[in-house]
């Protein structure tokens, strides 16, 4: 079993647009304009954009969206950047840090007021102090995840340097990071310790 530690920060994941301005004039224009989209996660959090894909809602409005998933807003920002895809729906931090490196990038909108992720942790820890000294998993360390964990020990009095931060690649890493005893503590979506078979 693995316990579940909610901090009460409530951070974002934004809607993410390239050029929003330049793509929404030529798709208005060009009705059935391909449109290549991007989701860098399997949480809950996107379902609106899963709906509208499996209902066709932007065909309704002429749209050809394509919509595919990345894992990790960091390597799907990286896609962004290199003109792979048009859209991201991801984390706001890699998408910032992006930004101020020179990205020509616009924050657009927001899927939700609240984060999907928590911090959950190894039996025989009862608070966040007790990860002290100890290691706790996030995807990437240049992704939402990373920045919300360092938000969450300092609501507890810590800081990022009193825990060793490792990156697993992933949420289903981080899981396996955590069943093995690899890591006492990991940031997750409920979606990867609620499902059938993980034993957690």
């Amino acid at each position: 079993m693995m316990r579940k530690k909610v901090c009460t920060t409530r951070y974002f994941l934004m809607v993410v647009f390239a050029g929003f301005v330049v793509l929404g004039t030529s798709v208005v224009t060009e009705a059935q304009n391909r449109v290549r989209t991007a989701y860098s996660s399997t949480s809950g959090i996107f379902t609106p954009v899963w709906i509208a894909t499996e209902e066709r809602l932007y065909q309704k409005y002429q749209l050809d969206v394509d919509t595919v998933y990345i894992s990790g807003s960091p390597v799907a920002v990286s896609a962004l950047i290199a003109g792979e895809i048009d859209i991201i729906y991801g984390g706001a931090d890699p998408i910032a840090d992006a930004i101020l490196s020179g990205a020509d990038l616009t924050l657009a909108g927001f899927i939700s007021h609240t984060t999907p992720i928590s911090l959950y942790v190894a039996p025989g820890i009862g608070q966040v102090e007790e990860l002290r000294g100890k290691t706790v998993a996030v995807g990437r360390f240049a992704s939402s995840a990373t920045y919300m964990v360092k938000v969450c020990l300092a609501q507890h009095g810590m800081a990022a340097r009193d825990v060793a931060l490792i990156q697993s690649g992933g949420y289903p890493e981080s899981v396996i990071a955590l069943q093995s005893g690899r890591v006492q503590g990991a940031m997750l979506a409920a979606v990867y310790v609620s499902s059938p078979g993980l034993g957690l």
